[in-house]
């Protein structure tokens, strides 16, 4: 309980050790726990809370053993909380490029010397008390109270000393070998620590240049998925049906796959068939009405060699695959994906294991099926 209350404890002071092990160690639990167990964004939202508050607290303690200002661990935890949320909430892998910079202040805030020489236990020094888990090693000693044998014409052996520590030399070279290695270790971290704060005062401009290049660089990455792409060209007007964009098309019944993708149905029970894949920039892909676009979009192909073309493929949130289909096709093409084992869109391959007890588990399409 006292190990818990240290680390949510907002005095005292932490080292760089210590700092460094909490704040690598909740960052990499954050992810692994939202990656694998907590996979809804309103439970990985709870998870944020106190894996943000965990860092907030390690790092003003680490901050006041340096003397520095607040200003600096409010900025960390400010880019910490940007940087665990932005994954929550946004799907593209453009979303990780802030722990870059994170990562960097986070070795800089980890190098910065303490102000003073102080006594920690575990890397911590405040109310807390951490004593129980840095407990001193126990050296065996020779009872003071031994009897002492007589020994005749006043000599004296070696084993009737009481206070002869021969018998204990093995022990203390033991110990001290130990606690040399030791020591080994932990100047041989220090020496790294102490080496990253001389390049960090040593090369300031760099340092910021390098901070002012990962900040444009993060922007620019964020953004590039909602930069305006090329207008399409004007296609003349034809005796087909006019296409309707993906995001006019009113799209319900939402039902997941097993294979990471979903089924949607339009007001005119056409299928819609929805996937997250590579970053792309938004808008229309592939077009029946123009037949341009990505070759690999003019149809979907069962493993039997059925093919169906889609009247179109869009791209939303630099992510989200939408490949429509004419209502026509619809009832085929549930009838595929209930009995065939795979298909192929877009350069992508999706499993139809499990899929028809997917489609059985909703009424709508259990009607598509018979």
């Amino acid at each position: 309980m006292q190990l818990v209350k240290s680390l949510i404890c907002l005095l005292g002071r932490d080292n760089g050790e210590r700092f460094l092990a909490i704040f690598a160690s909740t960052l990499l639990l954050f992810f692994i726990v939202t990656g694998n167990l907590l996979t809804a964004w309103w439970a990985q939202l709870i998870w944020l809370l106190p894996s943000v508050l965990i860092i907030f607290y390690t790092t003003i303690r680490r901050v006041r053993d340096a003397g520095q200002k607040a200003g600096l661990a409010w900025t960390l935890v400010a880019l910490t909380t940007l940087a665990l949320l932005l994954p929550v909430i946004l799907v593209h892998w453009s979303a990780y490029t802030p722990l870059m910079l994170v990562v960097f202040l986070g070795l800089y805030v980890f190098s910065l010397p303490a102000k003073d020489h102080q006594f920690y236990a575990l890397g911590y020094k405040g109310p807390v008390d951490l004593s129980a888990f840095a407990k001193p090693v126990k050296v065996k000693t020779k009872p003071l109270n031994a009897r002492v044998e007589p020994v005749l014409f006043g000599g004296a052996s070696a084993t009737a000393n009481p206070y002869n520590d021969a018998p204990y030399a093995v022990h203390g070279e033991e110990y001290a070998s130990r606690k040399s290695q030791q020591q080994a270790q932990i100047s041989e971290f220090a020496k790294w620590r102490q080496d990253l704060h001389s390049w960090f005062s040593q090369h300031k401009k760099l340092s910021g240049s390098i901070a002012s290049a990962l900040s444009i660089g993060i922007v620019t990455l964020m953004a590039w998925p909602y930069l305006p792409g090329p207008e399409p060209e004007q296609v003349e007007a034809t005796l087909m049906m006019p296409v309707m964009t993906s995001a006019s098309t009113e799209r319900n019944h939402r039902l997941e796959m097993p294979d990471d993708f979903y089924l949607m149905l339009t007001e005119h029970n056409g299928l819609v068939l929805h996937w997250q894949a590579d970053i792309q920039r938004d808008g229309e892909i592939w077009s029946l009405a123009s037949a341009k676009g990505d070759d690999t979009c003019q149809f979907i192909e069962f493993n039997n060699g059925d093919k169906v073309r889609p009247y179109n493929v869009a791209v939303e949130n630099g992510g989200d695959y939408f490949a429509n289909f004419s209502p026509l096709d619809t009832r085929m093409l549930i009838q595929s994906l209930e009995k065939r084992g795979n298909f192929g869109l877009c350069g992508y391959n999706f499993s139809l294991k499990g899929s028809q007890k997917a489609l059985n588990s909703n009424p709508v399409y259990i009607e598509l099926t018979d």
